[in-house]
């Protein structure tokens, strides 16, 4: 008896004082064209892509996804046919699933200065992003109506320009090697 009731004055000193929430909660979007007005209008970024890779990362002491994109379209934001967009590493946390393959459209945003370095965008769960499957026929109408952006083609250079800043090394190296053959 005396353990049961320490543990109900436990539970309710945790209920009194509260303890952080690790659940993500945020207000449902919905499905009409007004909720996607919303999602749009929300984000910096609006594109539909095809997960090419899915990498884990720490930046600010905090877990990360990273999620590079094929772009087939893009209706905001993103002007490149690849695009790095950054999320939570767990759903728990809002942070967005990526399977390999698969087909999204994705909202995401800027991150703000000195938020996240390595990549081009944010997203979670609660700024609309989708599998293709799942996003709503309202939300696939407001987008036809939506003008799409041109898309620059990928360079296959890495965000960092290593592959840039190597090509020049490359020829010097060559140039080097004529003229002492």
């Amino acid at each position: 008896m005396r353990i049961h009731s320490l543990a109900i004055a436990v539970a309710g000193l945790v209920g009194l004082f509260g303890v952080e929430s690790l659940a993500c909660s945020c207000f449902p979007l919905g499905s009409g064209r007004d909720a996607a007005q919303a999602a749009f209008d929300g984000t910096s970024a609006v594109f539909r892509g095809k997960v090419l890779s899915v990498r884990r990362f720490t930046e600010n002491n905090d877990q990360f996804r990273q999620i590079t994109y094929e772009v087939s379209q893009s209706w905001k934001g993103a002007t490149s046919s690849r695009v790095e967009v950054a999320t939570a590493d767990d759903s728990a946390t809002c942070g967005i699933y990526g399977e390999v393959g698969e087909e999204y459209v994705v909202f995401a945003s800027e991150p703000d200065e000195g938020e996240i370095r390595s990549a081009h965008y944010l997203a979670n769960l609660c700024n609309g992003t989708r599998a293709v499957g799942a996003v709503p026929p309202d939300w696939f109408a407001f987008l036809a109506d939506q003008p799409e952006l041109p898309l620059t083609p990928h360079s296959g250079c890495s965000s960092t320009g290593f592959g840039v800043g190597l090509l020049p090394l490359l020829a010097l190296g060559r140039m080097l090697r004529r003229k002492r053959g």
